[in-house]
């Protein structure tokens, strides 16, 4: 049990955070179905607990860097028009 402990404190302090996918989703309001496609395809980071069947744990900062790349598509004018 401390080697767990250990290993998510690590974890978290090398990467700003992990989060449930479910809680990713919602932060960046799309589906579950969603962020676990974009954790397969790498577009957000996630860590697996070793020696256990628990989903991946999305990167907190890779969340946030996402929603924040998100909004900016969405705010930038189009060159085309």
């Amino acid at each position: 049990m401390n080697n767990y402990r250990e290993e998510f404190l690590k974890v978290w302090a090398e990467t700003g955070g992990i989060i449930p996918q479910s809680l990713a989703a919602r932060i960046l309001n799309i589906s579950d179905g969603t962020i676990c496609t974009l954790i397969k395809r790498k577009k957000i980071r996630a860590y697996t607990p070793p020696n256990t069947k628990a989903r991946p744990l999305a990167y907190l900062t890779d969340v946030i860097n996402h929603k924040t790349h998100r909004k900016k598509q969405i705010t930038t004018p189009s060159k085309n028009l």
